[in-house]
């Protein structure tokens, strides 16, 4: 559920509808929809050109695995346009390495991530330590080394298996949000059930959780899962502000400033939105541009 924007003017027709076909080479977006390559489903691409004759967007997907990529063409319908947000460490399964007691953890997949996440007890643990376990004796290196369950299958079916032993109120809610995702973009075998995801997203947000409580500010905003309630929206968009998600601080000022679920509030608009531009996202510095501030 990241922050998504409204295109360049140059992007719209004079009746102000949306125009695919004038997107800028190298715009980043997010996939979405998507049922014969489902796998894509949730992943960021960039933009290459427009093929008028298909009516599709040509995009690049980069992060597939051991720097494989994939050239697919998008319908406008399996796509939004996202401003990039920075990438922010997890408080849940941040701080240092529960075995090594050295490594300062970061768990989000990016440059900077360092550590992994165990589905069987929802914990983390850094990559040296990961290394070391998988050098070890065999009986060592077939078990997690926090909980000491067996590791050895590693098939989305058991992958699975092990979040939805956590997919109940009190679930460990890194484990109740990778489930949430992977229902939301349709990943390792399951089928996309947004309702389900919304549910997930939920359970993980009432323990904490800033990513999901984004992501359910968003299904609510989008109406992913259940009816559009941008009430609720605004409402999960705060508590993922607050809890110092930088994707949710713009999509809070960004509710403040369009009146969405909330009163428009200039100075509420100007506070989140400006926090979030502090801390590197390009669509509240756009948005704050917009407002004059």
């Amino acid at each position: 559920g990241p922050s998504t924007y409204t295109p360049e003017p140059q992007a719209r027709d004079t009746s102000g509808k949306y125009d695919p076909s004038l997107i800028a080479p190298g715009t980043p977006l997010r996939i979405k929809g998507l049922g014969s390559r489902a796998d894509l489903n949730g992943r960021h691409a960039t933009a290459l050109e427009w093929d008028a004759q298909a009516e599709r967007l040509a995009v690049i997907v980069r992060s597939l695995g051991f720097g494989e990529e994939a050239r697919v063409k998008l319908k406008p319908s399996n796509f939004v346009l996202e401003w990039a947000t920075p990438d922010q460490p997890d408080p849940l399964t941040g701080g240092p390495c529960p075995c090594c007691h050295e490594t300062q953890m970061h768990t989000p997949v990016g440059s900077q991530q360092n550590a992994g996440l165990q589905f069987c007890c929802g914990k983390a643990v850094c990559h040296g330590c990961l290394i070391k376990v998988s050098l070890g004796p065999r009986l060592q290196r077939d078990r997690c080394p926090l909980c000491g369950e067996d590791t050895s299958d590693t098939s989305d079916t058991n992958l699975i298996r092990q979040l939805k032993r956590h997919a109940h109120p009190g679930g460990a809610p890194t484990c109740l949000y990778n489930l949430a995702a992977y229902y939301d973009h349709g990943h390792h075998g399951l089928r996309r059930d947004c309702t389900e995801a919304r549910r997930l997203y939920e359970l993980a947000a009432k323990q904490g959780h800033r990513r999901a409580a984004h992501c359910l500010g968003c299904s609510h905003r989008d109406g992913e899962g259940g009816p559009v309630s941008l009430a609720e929206a605004a409402h999960w968009f705060r508590v993922s502000a607050e809890l110092g998600h930088v994707p949710a601080q713009c999509n809070l000022g960004l509710a403040y400033q369009r009146g969405q679920g909330v009163q428009v509030d200039a100075e509420e608009a100007f506070k989140w939105l400006s926090m979030a531009a502090r801390a590197g996202d390009e669509l509240a510095r756009r948005a704050l541009g917009v407002s004059g501030r």
